[in-house]
């Protein structure tokens, strides 16, 4: 095989364009490796024309890299149409809501909560009460109640006894 016959380089453009093609068959959908397959193409139609190796080789590194520039972001939005975006009440799940009403200790006792401008009924997810003004995390979303749980324990500041911002645990003596 000789190298520098530009009959090689056309069957070699072929091959390296059929081999970046069936590399872009098995990656995800961003149209990396067939940016290197159009730029490998207009390579090959260089070589048979006649074209010398230095302009084959600055088709396939130009092309490739407009072909890149134009086909990966594409190929970005197109993998991401398929995200399925929370729709309806199931789109509290995972975020944090401010209780209005006090949510009274025992199982499937409702307070009231504050999420963006909406008020829901709630419950906790131990049964656990959660007082007026406290953050709760959404855990999930069951007929028209919330299922929360406390987000977060309040620390008090150096010199005072700590206590938690749901009623019912245990306060510090004082």
């Amino acid at each position: 095989m000789d190298v520098d016959s530009a009959e090689t380089w056309r069957w070699i453009w072929l091959l390296v364009v059929v081999g970046f093609a069936l590399a872009e068959v098995f990656t995800p959908v961003l149209f990396f490796m067939l940016s290197f397959a159009i730029g490998a193409a207009a390579a090959a139609v260089a070589a048979f024309v006649g074209g010398g190796a230095v302009i084959q080789w600055v088709l396939f590194v130009g092309v490739s890299a407009v072909s890149l520039g134009a086909l990966v972001p594409l190929g970005r939005r197109l993998e991401h149409r398929d995200e399925v975006h929370p729709v309806g009440a199931n789109r509290w799940e995972g975020r944090t809501a401010t209780v209005v009403s006090e949510i009274p200790t025992g199982k499937h006792e409702t307070g009231l909560v504050r999420i963006d401008r909406e008020t829901w009924r709630a419950e906790t997810t131990n049964g656990m009460g959660v007082a007026a003004g406290a953050t709760v995390l959404v855990n999930r979303v069951t007929g028209t109640r919330l299922i929360v749980s406390p987000w977060r324990i309040d620390v008090a500041p150096r010199g005072s006894s700590p206590g938690r911002s749901e009623p019912g645990s245990p306060s510090a003596p004082g």
